[in-house]
């Protein structure tokens, strides 16, 4: 189809952008100078109407003041003459005397009270009816002796004068004085040019030559308003100006209004001649305009025309054609420099041919051979040489180089590996300096006579391989064409650059970086495969979860280096401990998988998690100690216990809680009934959760006392569970659990506030209570912030240090180890007492005590069970409380229950007691209760006489085992 064009090629208004251009300086220039000229015919016209109706409102007031002046002069001659008309003299001889010169008086009268004509001489008005019709106010005015106007009843009748005359019997009351009205209105031909009068009196129009409207805007006038005033009459427009005459001034009456009327073409005779000056004249700035930018749109767009069709013959590979451009501007310089770049891009676009070639045959490969290949190809196009090889290091293997040679008259490329360990150190030299190795150099060198060039591949400071090329000639290479080696050698070194970021991305993916085992990643995959392998060949097979038994205490006390390098050493001996078949995964912190893709029975999968087990029970050598750390194994059976990857690794992980509740160190199979317990426990997570944040948990509080004076010097807050369904629970439903899931920490920390805050609570009341004592958790004493929470607990409650016990048990602090006792030393130096709870129960020593810092040691409930009816246990207890006094500790004794107990204990030099037989552990409110109505009397015994520790050169502990011997 074709296209007609509206407007020549040529025009500016032909492209879009000429278009734009002169759209944009049209806006510029045109539209300001429109809305310039139209804003300035506007302000003149105005401008000049404003002039004219003032000018009319000027000759408005001027006329009025000479009727003002005239009116004026008329009661002056009234005045002068009042005398005489006072007297009885005929008023024929006063006009024929006296007044014969005065032409503008029309008529003389004098008038009596009714407005009778008592003497007149000249034509009257009838003067009865207006004196019937004049206000209060004028005759007011009158009786106070001043003169008022009587207007006419028509347009054009002669206005009177009414001069009041003094009292004296007569019967004239008043003098009416007719003014001429062709006086008094004045010679039209005086008038400005093209002006006329009209003069009105509230309704009435006294003198009104001028064609006006029915009615008048008098009001305006008179309100002062400074509008225009026009309007039309007889078919033809009007403007007028007003003026007001305040006759009031001088004579008794309304207001006069003035008006000065011209015909509207005459008025704005000046406009319209400003106008027909004006508007050519700007129509013609307007063309002018148009007309230069016109030409500068076309000196713009023409260039860029011609330069947009030689871009657009680029994009067609048509580098042949110039672009004709002239002049010395900016535009010519364009065109120059554009013909330049079209002569340069004629010259590299072979070259870019070349290198795309090149970059398909790098980037469309995955396999590097295949790289390597496509680069020779692409090599043989640039240089014409006998021989070309390339050699690479792959990213999986750094120290072996895969060669591709192809040599002149061969058919195809050689391939082969080769060795060379000191590949890394390869380019140490430099770029142009490269210690090949000598199997390499025996290849390069099999056809004799060869000058070679070698090029290392580099990229990021790593050395990826070379390019060699060999030629008898020695033939040199240009700069273009080495330019484009260049760009080979490049591009191969990105392509192994991407290929060694992609197997270290992978191996990051898939491998533990500590152990390199695989991950969960890679072991869901393996599994994956040895799961299908299996349902292929109808094998059975098995996956064991191992978790070491130790290894937090190891992190803990000798810190995550030590863990690291145990975690390290633990792969290692589970590597070998299995066969090469099988699969050995960490998927996370202490925890590690095998699979095992091929067994007979559950005897088989038994065996390997014995040998597993006995493999790590064997001590690690960490730092110059002996770590014991040990392993637990969970067994899932393939197809028994499950057909999925994630089936089989979630029974084996059950499996291997149900063997670390048996014992640790053990292995275990998975049965069903422990996925009922995974319920339960993922339940009891669950509902403990809630329980924060619902605030289930309440605190119990169980008193001790003093042995000597059987007061309450403590209690002891223990946590129990307000369960919604199951009611009140002791920490024996839960604590375990809240330990291992984490939980117990944020438990522990409610714990604290809630027993500071209520100890806080009962001094407000009054309740002596010394001390409040608060059970710690092995994860509370490990955390860091610990110490911080404790003291952040007590500012919040406002109590002292000493007011305050934390209990731990002593295999706690052993577990613990370092850390913990730095953290208790720290609270013990604040001021916060520290107990030893279940002392007797763990794997203290005598020097391990005596390092501890305690002021306290709590003897276990088992060592006084029995102390009423068994004398061993009662000699065993008073050696244990004999030891604590020896090591200058106090004494309180946990779980008694009667009073023989009680006895034995006071007579065996217990300090504090806690049990049954003072009180159960009771809620706040009852041990308040309990409080206010305890009887210390009951409970006070007469301590016996201690005997004195003997002095010793031995260490503490070792006295009090001397001490405790005796």
């Amino acid at each position: 189809m074709r296209r007609w064009r509206l407007l020549p090629a040529d025009t500016p208004l032909a492209s879009s952008l000429g278009r734009r251009l002169l759209g944009m300086l049209a806006f510029a220039t045109l539209v300001p100078m429109a809305l310039l000229a139209l804003l300035t015919d506007y302000k003149v016209s105005h401008s000049l109407g404003e002039q004219r109706d003032a000018e009319l409102a000027r000759h408005a007031k001027n006329y009025g003041l000479t009727l003002l002046e005239r009116l004026g002069h008329v009661e002056d001659v009234a005045i002068r003459l009042r005398p005489e008309l006072q007297g009885s003299r005929p008023l024929s001889l006063l006009r024929a005397g006296e007044l014969a010169n005065d032409s503008e008086i029309l008529a003389l009268a004098r008038v009596d009270e009714s407005g009778t004509v008592v003497d007149s001489a000249g034509p009257m008005p009838p003067l009865a009816g207006a004196l019937a019709a004049l206000d209060a106010a004028t005759r007011n005015d009158l009786a106070a002796g001043r003169s008022a106007l009587l207007l006419p009843p028509r347009s054009g009748d002669p206005v009177t004068l009414l001069v009041p005359l003094a009292r004296g019997g007569q019967a004239a009351r008043h003098a009416a004085i007719a003014i001429d009205p062709a006086w008094l209105w004045g010679d039209p031909d005086l008038a400005p040019v093209m002006t006329s009068y009209c003069v009105v009196a509230g309704a009435l129009r006294l003198n009104c030559p001028a064609p006006v409207p029915a009615t008048l805007p008098v009001a305006q006038v008179q309100a002062g308003g400074r509008g225009a005033l026009a309007w039309t009459a007889a078919g033809q427009a009007q403007r007028a100006g007003g003026w007001t005459m305040f006759i009031g001034s001088r004579f008794s009456g309304d207001s006069w209004t003035v008006f000065a009327v011209q015909p509207a073409a005459f008025a704005v005779a000046a406009t319209r001649e400003f106008r027909s000056t004006f508007v050519p004249l700007a129509l013609g700035c307007l063309l002018v305009v148009l007309i230069v930018a016109t030409r500068q749109v076309r000196r713009i767009s023409t260039p860029i025309r011609e330069l947009l069709r030689g871009t657009q013959r680029l994009a067609q590979r048509d580098f042949s054609s110039q672009v004709a451009v002239g002049g010395n501007d900016e535009f010519g310089q364009l065109a120059t420099a554009f013909n330049a770049m079209a002569r340069r891009l004629a010259l590299q676009f072979g070259t870019l041919q070349a290198m795309s070639r090149i970059d398909r045959a790098i980037l469309n490969s995955v396999n590097l051979s295949d790289v390597a290949v496509n680069s020779i190809r692409c090599l043989r196009q640039i240089v014409d040489t006998d021989l070309i090889s390339i050699g690479l290091i792959h990213p999986e293997s750094p120290t072996r180089l895969m060669v591709q040679t192809r040599r002149r008259g061969s058919r195809g490329i050689e391939k082969l590996e080769l060795a060379w360990p000191e590949a890394t150190r390869a380019a140490e030299g430099g770029e142009s300096q490269v210690d090949l190795p000598a199997d390499y150099t025996r290849h390069l060198r099999a056809t004799p006579g060869h000058d070679l060039r070698v090029l290392p591949i580099l990229r990021g400071g790593s050395f990826w391989g070379v390019v060699a090329l060999g030629d008898r000639g020695g033939q040199e290479i240009d700069a273009d064409r080495a330019a484009m080696l260049s760009g080979v050698v490049d591009r191969l070194a990105v392509a192994l650059s991407t290929a060694a970021r992609d197997w270290r991305l992978h191996v990051q993916a898939h491998f533990d970086p500590l152990t390199g085992l695989p991950n969960r990643m890679h072991l869901l995959t393996l599994l994956n495969q040895h799961i299908a392998a299996a349902r292929r060949d109808q094998q059975r097979g098995a996956v064991l979860f191992l978790d070491l038994d130790r290894f937090k205490q190891t992190n803990d006390t000798l810190g995550h280096a030590a863990g690291d390098l145990l975690l390290r050493l633990a792969a290692e001996r589970i590597r070998l401990a299995v066969r090469e078949s099988d699969s050995v995964a960490r998927i996370g912190g202490d925890e590690f998988t095998v699979v095992l893709p091929r067994i007979a029975s559950s005897r088989d999968a038994g065996q390997v998690a014995a040998n597993l087990i006995a493999a790590l029970a064997r001590p690690f050598e960490i730092d110059g100690q002996k770590i014991y750390a040990g392993g637990s194994v969970g067994i899932a059976l393939y197809p028994d216990d499950g057909v999925t990857a994630e089936e089989l690794l979630k029974r084996a992980d059950t499996a291997m809680y149900r063997a670390k509740d048996m014992g640790r160190g053990r292995h275990a199979f998975f049965k069903e009934s422990m996925g009922v317990e995974v319920s339960a426990r993922a339940a009891l997570d669950r509902e403990l959760r809630q329980a924060l944040e619902r605030r289930e948990f309440v605190l119990h509080y169980q008193p001790v006392i003093d042995v000597a004076s059987g007061s309450v010097v403590g209690a002891e807050a223990l946590l129990r569970w307000q369960h919604p369904q199951r009611g009140l629970l002791g920490p024996g439903e839960f604590i375990e659990f809240a330990e291992e899931s984490g939980l117990i920490e944020s438990i522990g920390a409610w714990v604290l506030h809630a027993a500071c805050e209520q100890h806080q609570r009962w001094e407000a009341q009054g309740l002596v209570l010394p001390r409040i004592s608060v059970n710690v958790s092995n994860r509370q004493l490990r955390q860091p912030g610990f110490v911080a929470a404790v003291d952040m607990a007590l500012m919040r409650s406002e109590r002292d240090p000493s007011q305050l016990e934390i209990e731990v048990t002593e295999s706690m602090v052993v577990e613990a180890g370092e850390g913990a006792m730095r953290t208790l030393a720290a609270l013990r130096d604040a001021g916060v007492c520290v107990a030893i709870d279940d002392f007797g129960t763990g794997y203290s020593s005598f020097g391990y005590l005596r390092t501890m810092p305690a002021e306290v040691l709590k003897l276990d409930r088992t060592f006084v069970i029995d102390i009423a009816e068994d004398a061993d246990a009662d000699t065993i207890a008073a050696s244990m409380i004999h030891m604590a006094r020896t090591l200058r500790k106090t004494v309180v004794v946990e779980g008694v229950e009667t009073d023989a107990q009680f006895d034995l204990l006071a007579r065996h030099g217990a300090h504090r007691v806690q049990g049954y037989l003072v009180s159960r552990p009771l809620p706040a409110a009852k041990f308040e209760q309990f409080m206010r109505e305890h009887l210390p009397v009951r409970f006070a015994r007469a301590l016996p006489p201690l005997r004195a520790i003997p002095r010793s050169d031995a260490p503490p502990a070792e006295a009090a085992e001397q001490a405790l011997a005796k």
